[in-house]
């Protein structure tokens, strides 16, 4: 059974220039052999194997079509305006951009998190900021706690009704396993058109 690394992974060839946004520490890619990957997230995190941007996935710090693949990876549930996130990304992708999301609806009981911060903090009492530093202990410096958590949850309605505003051809599945769920798929571009 393929895990949700091993799909992301498949969906890059070796030498493509990769743009992950929203990577956090960087664990999907963690030991992958991508020599042209750059990670970007709105928080910062200390430098690692693959080069680091610091920005905010609605309004990437990047020219049309620089990369050839745009990983928008458990990224689309946290930020404030997923639509606008995926219009940059199909923006500064010259192949496509390859995206998941949890279908937590689909998830196991036992699996169910409190993602929100609001149910975080009434659950643990711990403030927002020491939140971030439990779920996310080798960040150096958060610049949005609110994008930590989660803003959604999809559907894949939902996630549809977002991918139809780009009007470029995509592709959703879901892959399952140890009681869990995502939705994956790719945004496809025409000769570095659309958007």
């Amino acid at each position: 059974m393929q895990s949700r690394e091993n799909w992301i992974h498949s969906q890059c060839k070796r030498d493509d220039k990769v743009l992950a946004v929203g990577a956090a520490d960087g664990w999907v890619w963690s030991g992958c052999n991508f020599p042209n990957l750059v990670l970007l997230d709105i928080n910062e995190y200390p430098l690692g194997e693959f080069p680091r941007v610091v920005g905010d996935a609605h309004d990437l710090p990047f020219e049309n079509n620089s990369f050839d693949v745009v990983c928008c990876n458990e990224i689309l549930e946290h930020v404030h305006n997923p639509i606008l996130v995926l219009r940059e990304a199909a923006r500064i992708a010259r192949e496509k951009v390859v995206f998941t999301v949890p279908d937590e609806y689909h998830w196991r009981l036992d699996h169910k998190p409190l993602f929100t911060i609001e149910d975080r903090i009434k659950e643990t009492g711990l403030t927002a900021e020491a939140l971030f530093k439990v779920g996310n202990p080798v960040a150096t410096k958060p610049n949005d706690i609110q994008q930590s958590y989660h803003n959604r949850w999809y559907t894949e309605q939902l996630l549809r009704s977002h991918l139809n505003f780009l009007h470029l051809p995509y592709e959703i599945q879901t892959i399952a396993y140890d009681g869990w769920s995502w939705l994956c798929g790719t945004i496809r571009k025409e000769n570095g058109r659309g958007v």
